[in-house]
């Protein structure tokens, strides 16, 4: 037998040894075991196999996880650790049982961690892999808990978009951290089902002055509880340059916030870089969808159906009160419409009196957007407008 430090792990050795059983008698402690079978040298009339070792299992002494595929009795608790080792991947934790002859029963568990060990198992030993708990998780024992959006029986990984929250942590909707493709850091998020929210505002009467913001606050991006969210521009550019993206747009009625809402879904979505003020080019309209328990008797349905609330945003720079890059000739829209940086064409797609909104119909004052989340007028429907805008890539 050879030895030598292998500088790689800070407990760890390479050892030769001519056969397993071998290594077995001269480690009995099962918490220094295999790490994996990382040689194979033959020379003649003689099989050498060689491992690395080191921490690979830690101990909770009257401890045990329930989900034993296996059970074999050995004559050392070290040999559980190589039979964990050698199930290839099906293996992350064991128990030790003890017999009164000095032999143990392995209970070699599944290759899940997501249940935490039971901690109350006289005579029983649980042996789970050494766990380097990172971003952030909290460490419970034999257990990493992760920061929402990360997962992995460490925490090493972390979902890219809504669309992994549901089909890797299986939770359709709450607020995440995800790290998509093209942005440096990871983001928060809000998670719809599948869909990441990029806008969501929630028109009151009065305003919240805290989150009509300048240029700055636009490309950075806000969160209130109360009145809505705007994931940023600078990053919604990020998003959009390095993947294909549908939309989709749901507006609220007016009046009532919690009623019928009408879906409008379009094909693509991209938005450019800060020196082109990030202009908004927004694809077809795809699809139009009812959601409430009065679709039936909405009498304004028919032509919903027919008006593209997007329109004049198409091919629009963004503007705020600080930086005017809207069409009107005279005005900033953003000061016009109290404030709310949106992409304005010539401020708005329906007339606006003093007090009062004209809308393509009668009725849907509510397609008014973007006035009709942000101006004031004496009109019940004024201020009482929701807008979610939210993203999918496309597979």
């Amino acid at each position: 037998m050879s030895s030598s430090i292998n500088n790689d792990f800070s407990i760890s050795e390479t050892i030769i040894y001519e056969t397993a059983s071998d290594l077995i008698n001269q480690h009995h402690n099962p918490e220094m075991m295999f790490f994996e079978l990382v040689n194979l040298i033959l020379i003649p009339g003689v099989f050498i196999q060689v491992f690395e070792c080191h921490q690979l299992f830690e101990k909770i002494s009257g401890a045990s996880r329930n989900n034993t595929v296996r059970a074999i009795e050995r004559k050392y608790a070290s040999q559980c650790s190589l039979d964990c080792v050698l199930a290839n991947g099906g293996c992350k934790s064991y128990n030790v049982k003890y017999f009164n002859n000095g032999n143990v029963m392995c209970e070699i568990n599944g290759a899940s961690l997501s249940s935490e060990p039971n901690l109350n198992t006289p005579g029983v030993d649980h042996f789970t892999k050494y766990l380097n708990c990172q971003n952030g998780a909290t460490k419970s024992p034999g257990k990493c808990h992760c920061v929402a959006g990360y997962y992995g029986d460490e925490c090493q990984h972390i979902v890219k978009d809504c669309e992994e929250v549901v089909t890797i942590l299986g939770d359709p909707n709450s607020m995440y951290l995800t790290h998509p493709p093209g942005v440096p850091t990871p983001i928060q998020v809000r998670c719809t089902d599948k869909w990441t929210m990029i806008y969501r505002k929630r028109s009151k009467l009065g305003h919240d002055p805290d989150i009509y913001t300048d240029w700055e606050g636009y490309k950075r991006g806000y969160f209130t509880a109360e009145f809505g969210q705007f994931l940023g521009l600078e990053v919604f550019h990020q998003i959009t340059s390095h993947t294909d993206y549908q939309v989709k747009i749901i507006v609220n009625p007016q009046n009532d916030l919690f009623a019928t809402d009408y879906v409008y879904t379009y094909d693509s979505i991209y938005v450019a870089n800060e020196t082109e003020k990030y202009k908004l080019t927004l694809g077809s309209m795809v699809d139009f969808t009812c959601l409430g328990n009065t679709c039936d008797t909405d009498p304004d349905i028919a032509i919903a159906s027919t008006i593209d609330p997007a329109q004049a945003w198409r091919g629009m720079k963004f503007t705020t009160t600080d930086s005017d890059n809207d069409m009107s000739a005279t005005l900033n829209c953003a000061d016009e419409l109290e404030g709310g940086g949106w992409w304005y064409n010539d401020c708005t797609q329906c007339d606006i009196r003093a007090d009062a909104v004209a809308p393509p119909s009668p009725g849907l004052q509510r397609l008014c957007m973007p006035e009709m989340l942000y101006k004031q007028c004496s009109k019940s429907y004024c201020m009482t407008t929701g807008m979610d805008v939210l993203i999918k890539p496309i597979n």
